[in-house]
C-alpha cells in the first residue's frame, strides 16, 4: 500500500463477509508494518462463534505518518481456543487507500448483528416522516435477518420485522451534514411518555412461550441523545404482562434519583445535574458490569457504581445477572 512520506492515510477495505456457526468466536483483524517490522492492529472485529454472516463488511482505519513510502497489509483469523479451520469463512473485499486530505473522520457504523434493538436516526432507511419533513417513527435496524442474536444460549430466531419508535407528537429532525438527529419535546405534564417502541419485539413462537424468560448475561443498554435537566425517565425492558416488573432510570425528580431493575430498587445520591448539563450530548450507559456511566463528548465519563447509594438488596445494582431472569419482550426504550 503507497502512501506519501510523513503523511497520514486512509485504508478502506469492503466486501461481503460470509461466516456460519463455529464452535468458537473468531477474531478478524485487518494489520500493517510499522517501521521497526511489527505488526500492528488498524482494526479488528469480533465475530461471535453464534452468528451467522453474509453481509458486507467495511474496515475503515487510518495509518500513521512515517519515513515510510509503503506499508505491507494482512488480514488474520484468530481465536481463544484451538480453532484452526477458518475456510468456512471468506471476506470477497476490494481494498483502497485514501491520502491525507482526501478524507474526512466519520463517526463508527454499528453491526446489528450484536444488538437485540438498535434504533439510530442517522442510517438510511431507518426515519419514517410525514409530509411536512416532521419524524413519526424510527425503525429497529435489527431483524429477522440478524435471526442468530442470542440472549444467553437462546437463539433470538423470532424478531419482527417491524418494531418502530415512535414520538407522541411529530418530532423535528436536525440535519447536519447526514448527522441526524430527532428533537423531542414535552408538550404536557411531566408523566406524558414522549416516544416508545412496542412492548413486544419478538414474535410469539412455538419454542418461544410468552413470558419468555432466560438468563441473559449482563444486558447492556445504552442511550445516547441531549437531555433535559428538569428530569427524564428512561424505561428500557418490562416483565411481559406483569405491571410491577419493569426496568428504568425514573430521573423525573432530578434532586431525587432511582433507578428499577424488577423487583430491585436504586437510590442515588447524585442529583442529575451532578453528572449533565442541560441539553449537553452524553451517552448513558448500564449494565452490571459497568455500573451506570455518562460519557461526555470530551471523553470524560462518570461512574455511578457502589459508593453513592444504595439498593434493597445493599449496594447499588445496575443490571440482570446471572442470578436473575430477564425479559425478551421489553420496550427497551421508553422516554
Amino acid at each position: 500500500m503507497n502512501q506519501n512520506v510523513q503523511e497520514k492515510g486512509l485504508v478502506v477495505m469492503s466486501g461481503k463477509l460470509i461466516k456460519p456457526v463455529t464452535s468458537d468466536h473468531v477474531k478478524l483483524s485487518v494489520k500493517y508494518k510499522d517501521t521497526q517490522g511489527n505488526w500492528v492492529t488498524g482494526w479488528c472485529k469480533t465475530l461471535y462463534s453464534y452468528n451467522r454472516y453474509n453481509e458486507q463488511l467495511k474496515a475503515i482505519f487510518e495509518l500513521p505518518a512515517s519515513a515510510q513510502s509503503s506499508y505491507d497489509l494482512k488480514v488474520e483469523l484468530s481465536s481463544d481456543t484451538n480453532l484452526t479451520n477458518f475456510s468456512s469463512i471468506t471476506w470477497d473485499k476490494t481494498t483502497s487507500h485514501y491520502r491525507f486530505g482526501d478524507y474526512n473522520s466519520s463517526s463508527c457504523d454499528l453491526d446489528e448483528n450484536e444488538y437485540t434493538i438498535l434504533l439510530t436516526p442517522k442510517k438510511e432507511g431507518t426515519l419514517i416522516t410525514d409530509t411536512s419533513g416532521k419524524v413519526t417513527g424510527i425503525k429497529d435496524r435489527v431483524t429477522s435477518a440478524n435471526a442468530w442474536n442470542k440472549l444467553g444460549n437462546v437463539i433470538m430466531d423470532n424478531k419482527k420485522d417491524d418494531v418502530i419508535f415512535s414520538p407522541k407528537n411529530p418530532a423535528t429532525l436536525f440535519d447536519n451534514n447526514g448527522i441526524k438527529s430527532v428533537k423531542m419535546i414535552n408538550q404536557g405534564a411531566v408523566s406524558d411518555t414522549l416516544g416508545a417502541t412496542p412492548e413486544f419485539i419478538y414474535h410469539e413462537m412455538p419454542g418461544h412461550p410468552i413470558p419468555y424468560l432466560y438468563t441473559y448475561n449482563d444486558p447492556v443498554y445504552m442511550f445516547a441523545g441531549k437531555f433535559s435537566i428538569s428530569g427524564m425517565l428512561l424505561k428500557f425492558s418490562q416483565w411481559p404482562g406483569e405491571p410491577n416488573g419493569p426496568g428504568y432510570h425514573n430521573f423525573k425528580n432530578p434532586n431525587q434519583l432511582q433507578s428499577r431493575y424488577f423487583n430491585l430498587y436504586n437510590t442515588i445520591f447524585e442529583k442529575l445535574s451532578d453528572f449533565i448539563a442541560d441539553q449537553e450530548p452524553v451517552v448513558i450507559v448500564s449494565s452490571l458490569s459497568t455500573g451506570f456511566r455518562v460519557y461526555k463528548s470530551n471523553g470524560q465519563s462518570i461512574t455511578i457504581k457502589n459508593a453513592t447509594g444504595y439498593s434493597n438488596y445493599g449496594a447499588l445494582f445496575f443490571g440482570y445477572g446471572n442470578d436473575q431472569e430477564m425479559p425478551e419482550e421489553v420496550p427497551v426504550l421508553k422516554i
